[in-house]
């Protein structure tokens, strides 16, 4: 196997560990803060605490998506 096939086969494995947890990490958030949206002000802002990690999370997928499309042969 070449050292690009190589890399493109671990970025492809860190890309979906990081999207399974991700998606895992979302769905946790929906179940406690989406079903009965938040309607104080404190509890708003516990949600978009706690929502915080998942965006930094998202940023990074497109980070990693990015990378990806660079090593993919055209």
């Amino acid at each position: 196997m070449t050292e690009a096939a190589t890399e493109l086969r671990e970025a492809v494995t860190l890309y979906e560990r990081d999207r399974e947890k991700l998606q895992a990490d979302l769905n946790a958030f929906n179940s406690r803060f989406c079903k009965s949206l938040p309607d104080e002000n404190d509890a708003q802002r516990a949600a978009r605490e706690t929502f915080g990690p998942n965006a930094e999370a998202i940023r990074g997928l497109v980070k990693q998506v990015d990378q990806l499309h660079k090593l993919v042969p055209v």
